[in-house]
């Protein structure tokens, strides 16, 4: 109610009191002014006892996987609330519209929960909230509005697809390098049965197997090597210089996420190297080589905000930044093109005990990317559907 209608009523019942002499109008008078106050101070005071909670299972969401929202609504006073409208609002990246409304009424010491469910649309760092509050009184003269701060960050991962047709060199001797970390046989992974000769492990025998059979059998493991992988990412802008070039660049972080992934479900030990803008900021983002969940994901939420760079080139990646490399360590790179002094450090890098596997993205096949006479492998990625076809170049 605005402050005309106050005034109003305030001259109307002076003029009642000075000229009317009639108790019953003054008294349905002086009761619907004090009706009225009594609505004022109701939708003043009861946004203090009503308090909003967003609860989310997880911030950090892969694209297209829907995941609930809840919202804890209460009203922690002594008097209900009869009209309630609630807007929750929304990026428009992960819902396809940018607000929730809900009509609701608490009683007392009540509390109710409201949910709706949000999935990635692309990838990114996107925001839920704030939560808007509309109160009205019982009669509907008087409102008020309230927001609520309820915003979460949520990260929407890279899509992830099935990568075929490549080898990982990662879990390979070097063949003719002289690889002074030995090869040893991962204990989980049984491979199969065999006889048990002179000179197998007394560990290795299998005695559920054994018993069954009257002779010793031991087991098979499959050979793992301590190999670490280094996925290097070129993000720089001049080397996506050709039409869509968003769309590829896009492509080549799925890519990127989806090797990443591989080398997880591998158990291999992996590490991200992107030339990058974050916060319009460039910077190379690294990180250290280690293998788990918790490193998956923290690698993902990066390339989940990466965009291109304008001022950090691949080559200075090359030059600078794998100077305190491990040895042995395998080397993906997933670029759209590659300069000549890009190779001879990449050349540099294979002579020094690497082994390196050029992935190439981008709207054609490079020719000059075929560099399996150096030792290296080249391949170029073609998406279809569910998984990235790794086609030989």
């Amino acid at each position: 109610m605005n402050r005309r209608l106050w005034i109003t009523l305030a001259v109307l019942m002076a003029v009642v009191a000075l000229m009317v002499d009639l108790s019953g109008i003054k008294i349905f008078l002086y009761a619907s002014v004090l009706f009225l106050t009594i609505n004022w101070l109701y939708i003043r005071f009861i946004p203090r006892f009503i308090t909003v909670k967003r609860y989310l299972e997880t911030t950090q969401v892969f694209s297209t996987l829907a995941e609930d929202n809840f919202l804890h609504i209460t009203n922690t006073s002594l008097f209900p609330v009869g009209y309630m409208f609630i807007s929750d609002a929304i990026d428009i990246h992960l819902a396809p519209r940018q607000s929730y409304p809900f009509l609701l009424t608490l009683g007392p010491h009540e509390r109710q929960m409201l949910s709706y469910s949000f999935s990635g649309r692309r990838r990114g760092k996107f925001t839920i909230g704030p939560t808007r509050l509309f109160l009205s009184d019982f009669v509907g003269w008087f409102d008020t509005e309230i927001e609520y701060d309820t915003k979460k960050a949520i990260i929407v991962y890279p899509t992830l697809f099935r990568l075929t047709g490549h080898k990982y060199r990662s879990m390979q001797p070097f063949g003719v390098i002289k690889n002074p970390m030995p090869i040893f046989e991962d204990p989980t992974l049984i491979t199969g049965l065999k006889e048990y000769t002179i000179g197998d492990e007394i560990r290795r025998i299998n005695w559920k197997v054994s018993a069954k059979q009257g002779k010793f059998y031991v087991n098979t493991y499959q050979p793992a090597i301590s190999s670490a992988s280094l996925v290097l990412l070129n993000l720089a802008d001049e080397d996506y210089s050709f039409h869509n070039k968003d769309y590829y660049i896009e492509r080549a972080i799925e890519v990127t996420a989806s090797l990443l992934r591989e080398l997880f479900l591998l158990r291999q030990e992996m590490a991200l190297m992107v030339n990058g803008r974050v916060d319009n900021v460039d910077e190379v983002i690294s990180n250290d080589v280690a293998k788990g969940d918790t490193h998956l994901t923290s690698m993902l939420s990066q390339l989940a905000v990466v965009e291109a760079a304008k001022s950090v080139p691949f080559r200075e990646v090359l030059a600078k930044h794998l100077k305190g490399i491990s040895w042995g360590v395998s080397l993906f790179v997933i670029s759209p093109r590659l300069s000549p002094e890009c190779i001879q450090h990449l050349i540099n890098l294979y002579h020094s005990g690497h082994s390196i596997t050029i992935i190439q993205v981008g709207p054609e096949l490079s020719k000059e990317l075929s560099l399996w006479n150096i030792g290296f492998q080249s391949y170029y990625a073609e998406h279809e559907a569910t998984l990235i076809q790794l086609t030989r170049l």
